[in-house]
């Protein structure tokens, strides 16, 4: 399942992992392709929200899981390989049911977002079957990965060919902001062979091959769907159960959104509005901890590892495999008090480990009502800080990326397409249940505490769920 086009950041180890983490980490800490994720996931949230709106007028509810999948999907191509996958819509036109996915190009018998879009929602059939036996027992499937195979082969030659042509010419002009071209031209700034230090042969080279490169594109892109998409399922489902959460979190985006117009802007920008939303990251954090997306991490000891637990020291030897319980430790009371509540403000404090959410915070916080007006004092909390949520936490205590080397390279990824989404879907309405829902308030909460659908390897809501935006 790790290397559905090829080896990748995530599924190598060592020399060759340090390989592959020179030529996948420089396109990730730059801001074309995240401007590139904010401006379409705006653009694709503005459609979903037309649809959402006439579910409130009584037309037929769109499914929750469906739009968020078609979203995510359509973001993934564009930043993946700037593909539009959509007609260009003029604002408040509804889009065309037949315009979801553009036509196949030339030979092929499906479209790039079709092949995207088979292959990421049926992925765990690639960790339960063997690849050479898909192609028999999943033909669909196999016809997507073939597909989408096929393209990224044909757009990485194409790319490769402008990157060589920019090179000859010295261009020096910024190239798109979409991973393809940033991989790419990271993988070319690496020298063909490593010229010093003890290793040498295939694990000492430092340019990728390829398939290597088509392997990283599609996992960082993995990467950022799948915590993303259903980070936002579970979110708009948490939105629409608890009003004062949505409260706090609509009152941020209007102030927001009021601070871009005075300065002149009708739309957000990546740049000036993105640092400013800091409780609806929190509340991404929170919801992220309450439900941990990632559900497994396993983890090889090279070698032997000496472990201290309560005072006692423990080896594990060579070659053991841990799994990390990713649900254990963000609900384990010794790390976040009453880990059963969801409240956003624990992250916009100085110390998360320690707040206690059945207590006001301290002065100069802000209230769970609004973000913006002081709460007032009952028993001492740690304080907010000006840090950017989902950094002041005890290490080892939310591991929803991960942490340490190997932590998920589509963080920042993930993080600009949430906040988009909802500062685009929020921006004049609110969240609310399809009245016809068979599914009371109390038994949706419960069960989407309790239940996990979807993939083996990610969590996923047990149910789809019909929303719909009301005006407010």
């Amino acid at each position: 399942m790790l290397e559905p086009f090829g080896p990748n950041v995530v599924s190598t180890d060592g020399n060759l992992w340090k390989s592959h983490l020179r030529v996948t980490v420089p396109p990730l800490q730059g801001d074309a392709v995240h401007r590139t994720v904010w401006t379409e996931t705006l653009h694709r949230s503005e459609i979903l929200a037309t649809r959402w709106k006439a579910a409130a007028e009584g037309k037929a509810a769109p499914s929750l899981r469906d739009g968020v999948y078609d979203l995510t999907v359509n973001v993934m191509s564009v930043a993946g390989f700037e593909k539009q996958s959509h007609q260009q819509l003029e604002k408040g036109e509804e889009e065309e049911e037949d315009s979801t996915y553009s036509s196949p190009l030339g030979h092929h018998r499906l479209s790039l977002v079709e092949s995207i879009f088979l292959v990421v929602t049926n992925l765990p059939i690639f960790v339960l079957v063997p690849a050479w036996l898909v192609r028999f027992c999943a033909n669909t499937v196999y016809t997507a990965y073939s597909e989408l195979n096929q393209y990224m082969d044909e757009l990485l030659a194409q790319e490769k060919a402008v990157t060589e042509r920019r090179q000859e010419a010295k261009n020096t002009t910024r190239a798109k902001g979409n991973l393809l071209t940033a991989v790419v031209e990271s993988n070319n700034q690496q020298p063909e062979l490593k010229t010093s230090g003890a290793v040498s042969g295939p694990v000492g080279r430092t340019r990728l091959t390829d398939v290597e490169v088509k392997g990283n594109v599609f996992m960082l892109l993995l990467a950022g769907y799948d915590t993303t998409a259903n980070t936002i399922l579970f979110s708009t489902i948490v939105l629409s159960l608890n009003p004062p959460i949505q409260d706090a979190v609509i009152a941020e985006i209007r102030q927001v959104h009021r601070e871009a117009v005075a300065a002149g802007r009708s739309d957000l920008s990546y740049d000036e509005d993105l640092p400013k939303f800091r409780y609806l990251l929190a509340f991404m954090y929170e919801v992220m901890r309450v439900f941990p997306i990632v559900i497994p991490i396993t983890r090889l000891a090279v070698t032997d590892q000496d472990l201290v637990v309560d005072g006692t020291k423990h080896t594990l030897p060579a070659q053991t495999l841990t799994i990390v319980n990713n649900t254990a430790i963000h609900h384990n009371e010794a790390n976040w008090p009453y880990p059963h509540i969801i409240e956003p403000r624990r992250w916009l404090t100085t110390n998360p480990n320690t707040f206690d959410p059945t207590n006001t915070i301290t002065t100069n916080t802000t209230s769970p009502d609004d973000p913006h007006q002081p709460a007032k004092t009952t028993t001492p909390q740690p304080t907010v800080t000006s840090a950017r949520p989902g950094t002041t936490h005890r290490r080892g205590t939310f591991m929803t990326f991960n942490e340490g080397p190997r932590a998920c390279p589509g963080r920042r990824f993930a993080q600009v397409e949430f906040v988009a989404f909802f500062a685009q879907l929020l921006r004049d309405h609110r969240l609310g249940l399809v009245n016809d829902s068979t599914t009371d308030r109390e038994d949706l909460e419960r069960q989407i505490r309790l239940l996990g659908g979807g993939s083996p390897v990610t969590l996923v809501p047990p149910v789809d769920v019909k929303v719909c935006l009301l005006a407010c």
